[in-house]
């Protein structure tokens, strides 16, 4: 879909209704996560893709429940770079790093998106930031090409992107995207990139309006 047919209002519809059924999710810019990094080769960008995305999950967790995570700062960046260098269910492995954490009682008043569940002990187990990884999280990213041009650096960067995506997804299955790119950028990339049209292809939809 070109630009102005109504991708971003797709995604504002769908943050509106998981806001509704108090989900997590949050939406970020390719430019807020891109990491410094120069290289034509998109599989070492999946490399550094996963590391980022997975480290920015735990940041947007802990800032839903306004609980700073800076005392486990190395620990998720660690579990986050080991992730992102083998096959490993994020999720499981953060709420592991964060199951000593203790919540005191004035962070039982979670907000919208996370459920807290359990009783409001101080020391409650299943505190917001548990809870919450135990439900889907959502990853909103819009316009993923922007300012895409045809070069093979930038191509490296969103080939790298989409198929970090397709990985986490398959291994953290908790962890969903809804990114939007442009059929141009789209058909140059699996043109160059023919492995894209086999493996990405299927999670993508082309929107139509009535």
């Amino acid at each position: 879909t070109l630009k102005g047919c109504g991708k971003s209002a797709i995604l504002r519809i769908a943050m509106h209704e998981l806001m509704i059924k108090k989900k997590i999710f949050f939406s970020i810019t390719l430019t807020d996560i891109s990491p410094e990094y120069e290289n034509e080769d998109p599989d070492l960008w999946v490399k550094k893709w996963k590391e980022v995305i997975y480290t920015r999950i735990a940041e947007e967790i802990g800032a839903l429940n306004d609980i700073p995570l800076d005392e486990f700062k190395e620990n998720i960046k660690r579990v986050a770079i080991e992730a992102g260098r083998r096959k490993a269910n994020f999720l499981d492995r953060l709420k592991s790093v964060l199951s000593s954490l203790t919540i005191s009682a004035e962070y039982n008043q979670v907000k919208v998106g996370v459920t807290a569940g359990g009783a409001n002990t101080l020391n409650n187990i299943a505190n917001p930031v548990i809870a919450g990884l135990n439900d889907d999280i959502y990853i909103f990213i819009d316009d993923i090409d922007h300012n895409f041009i045809n070069e093979k650096k930038v191509k490296a960067r969103l080939v790298g992107f989409l198929t970090a995506c397709r990985y986490i997804s398959n291994e953290t299955p908790g962890i969903k995207f809804r990114i939007t790119l442009r059929p141009n950028s789209w058909n140059i990339i699996k043109r160059e990139y023919p492995s894209m049209n086999s493996h990405v292809s299927q999670y993508i939809i082309s929107m139509h309006w009535a």
